[in-house]
């Protein structure tokens, strides 16, 4: 093994480790350190030669023809490698993974809350592009945590990238200089950004990141290549614990500065569930379907979309559309963290929350009760579960520029003047008549929320130069109409859908049994919007 070039594995022997760092030769130039001469340990090779001082094992394991063949790069010498280690390091089959247990905690790596070794995510990852971002101070395990997300997900599915591959010479010695920062760096966000136009499945940033500027590269290429991504934050212990752990002889002055620097991870402009690409596509041929079938059944609506909307079932997302569509997913608006560009103390209080971080990069389903469409927009209603209403961070109210707490105090709809809501609407009482009666769930269809999270949403689509937002306001209006009494309206079935008209063309189509989509937890990051990184 070539000095000064780390293991696949990372797998290290802290005894034998702190023995060697009392050797000689520690600090200088090119130099590798203790934990990377015990690094064959983990690799299992044999006892004797991982013993053998570092010149001695370096001169006598490549051969002259392998020399000529070295690169500038540790990648290069990672390659060289790959026939010995192909078997070893391929990616898990999928019995293999089956054999895991359901939670490897990334606690136990050093790394706050995410478990990214739960089954759910690395199928998740299978058919989908997410980023890991690691974060953390040297010698905290970023690198031996990133090796470890990568024999999950392995194979040609996984990359790490990281500035330090750029840092080695002919030699394979490790040389860090800071006229060449900016550069390694460089080359870093070239080679990921190579690997997400090739569509890899699971790309891992192994730099130290303290700073949120240092991820903003990444952020943007994130959202421009639709990857999702996921934090993962190691915790920072003491400035000797680093000093002793850190694999290149980082300075104590600078580790102790870096601790000071290490903040929170980069505010995202809001929390969503996100809907992959793939059930986006699905939800909206259903919807499609869908439309299509009450037009059929319901000449009134057929008339709604054919002759007030100017459109069709085929047409429908041509009508209606997403601004920016092809730069993000389908999702469900959790929490707005940073709405005014400021961060907020409520935001603040969301963010840290042990359920919210605890959930992050979090598998979970969503239930769609129906779908409501207006002349504005069109859009899908969730039925949230009593896990997810924990997440659950706005508002749902008319009311918009501060998110809830963690929980709410009562699961009661937020109360508005219902006489003004309905003079809005025309539905006062100077319209109503005796026929008034009180909202009943269309017999055997899901019965809608009207408590926390009941504004719960996907917005599908808006016509014109409306914005998303009309999809939630919206739905309040229309959760107030099944609350209270109401104009007595028909209710059309037709097989497992039930359609019914709230004044105002509030068009709202029930379904029999929810339609289920999968999505992921996680932030999103605007930098056109956001660049709030709250300090620790």
């Amino acid at each position: 093994m070539f000095q000064g070039q780390r293991s696949n594995g990372r797998g290290r022997d802290q005894t034998r480790g702190r023995e060697r760092s009392r050797g000689k030769g520690r600090g200088h130039v090119g130099r590798v350190s203790s934990r990377q001469q015990g690094s064959d340990v983990g690799r299992g090779s044999n006892t004797k030669e991982s013993m053998k001082p570092a010149a001695q094992r370096r001169n006598s394991k490549p051969s002259v023809k392998s020399r000529q063949k070295e690169s500038h790069t540790k990648e290069d010498h990672q390659q060289n490698q790959s026939c010995e280690s192909k078997q070893s390091n391929k990616f898990r089959s999928r019995k293999q993974k089956e054999s895991q247990p359901d939670c490897i905690l990334s606690n136990s790596f050093g790394c706050e809350n995410i478990n990214w070794s739960s089954k759910e995510l690395i199928k998740f990852c299978e058919k989908n592009f997410v980023m890991f971002i690691m974060r953390g101070v040297p010698g905290s395990g970023k690198s031996t945590l990133a090796q470890k997300v990568k024999s999950f997900y392995g194979g040609r599915d996984a990359i790490i990238c990281s500035a330090d591959d750029y840092r080695y010479n002919r030699k394979g010695e490790y040389i860090f200089s800071v006229d060449q920062l900016y550069k390694t760096h460089l080359q870093c966000q070239n080679k990921a950004e190579t690997y997400c136009s090739k569509q890899i499945h699971v790309i891992i940033i192994d730099n130290t990141n303290i700073h949120s500027k240092d991820c903003n590269p990444y952020l943007t290429m994130a959202k421009k290549y639709n990857y999702f991504v996921i934090f993962l934050k190691m915790k920072a212990q003491g400035v000797d614990h680093h000093v002793q752990y850190n694999t290149h002889q980082v300075p104590r002055d600078t580790i102790a500065k870096m601790i000071l620097s290490y903040g929170s991870n980069p505010l995202p402009y809001y929390f969503n569930w996100a809907v992959p690409n793939s059930e986006g596509v699905r939800l909206r041929n259903v919807t499609q379907r869908l439309i299509q079938s009450c037009m059929k059944a319901d000449s009134h609506f057929s008339n709604f979309l054919t002759n007030e909307m100017k459109t069709s079932s085929q047409n429908l997302f041509k009508t209606f559309h997403l601004q920016n569509a092809s730069s993000h997913h389908y999702h469900a608006t959790v929490a707005y963290t940073n709405q005014y560009n400021v961060p907020t103390k409520i935001s603040d209080k969301y963010t840290k929350s042990a359920t919210v971080k605890n959930a992050l990069g979090s598998v979970t389903f969503l239930q769609i009760a129906g779908v409501y469409i207006t002349p504005k927009c069109i859009a899908a209603r969730l039925l949230l579960t009593e896990e997810q209403k924990k997440l659950w961070g706005r508002n749902d109210s008319l009311n918009r520029g501060e998110i809830n707490p963690i929980a709410f105090e009562s699961n009661k709809v937020m109360e508005g003047s219902l006489e003004k809501m309905l003079c809005d609407l025309h539905l006062n009482n100077k319209h109503m008549n005796e026929d008034t009666v009180t909202f009943q769930v269309p017999p055997g269809c899901t019965e809608p929320s009207h408590s926390l999270g009941c504004t719960a949403h996907i917005t599908l689509g808006t016509r014109g130069n409306n914005k998303p937002v009309i999809a939630k306001d919206t739905l309040y209006q229309i959760v107030h109409l099944e609350a209270y009494t109401l104009p007595k309206s028909e209710t059309l079935t037709s097989g497992n859908l039930a359609i019914r008209c709230y004044g105002d063309d509030k068009w709202v189509i029930y379904f029999r049994h929810p339609f289920i989509a999968q999505a992921l937890f996680c932030g999103h990051y605007d930098l056109m919007k956001n660049t709030g990184c709250p300090k620790k």
